[in-house]
C-alpha cells in the first residue's frame, strides 16, 4: 500500500484524555489533572462482498487489543462500498 498503511485505504488515530479541574475558592482553576486516556483509531477500506458488524454489546479489550466502538458500512450509487471501523484502547499509565 502507498505512503507506508499495510492495510486499507486510510487510518487517522487520536488520542485524547479527560480532564479534571481543581478550583480555589472564587471558581479560579488552580490546577488541572488528566485521567481516563484513550487512543482512538478510524480505520478506512473498500468493503468485500459481505459486511459483519464488530461493534457489539460485550466486548472487552486492553491497551493491545480495544474494543471497536463504531463500523459503518457506507454505500453509495457513484463509488464503491466503503467500510470504516473506529477502535478505542486505553492509554497506558505514566512510568
Amino acid at each position: 500500500m502507498p505512503f507506508g498503511l499495510d492495510t486499507g485505504t486510510g487510518r487517522t488515530t487520536s488520542n485524547s484524555v479527560q480532564v479534571a479541574n481543581k478550583e480555589d475558592e472564587v471558581g479560579s482553576i488552580t490546577e488541572m489533572t488528566t485521567y481516563g486516556g484513550v487512543e482512538t483509531t478510524t480505520e478506512e477500506d473498500f468493503a468485500g462482498v459481505s459486511f459483519t458488524n464488530e461493534a457489539l454489546n460485550g466486548q472487552t479489550g486492553t491497551t493491545s487489543t480495544g474494543v471497536v466502538s463504531q463500523h459503518d458500512h457506507i454505500e453509495s450509487n457513484t463509488e464503491y462500498a466503503r467500510t470504516s471501523k473506529t477502535t478505542q484502547k486505553p492509554l497506558a499509565a505514566p512510568a
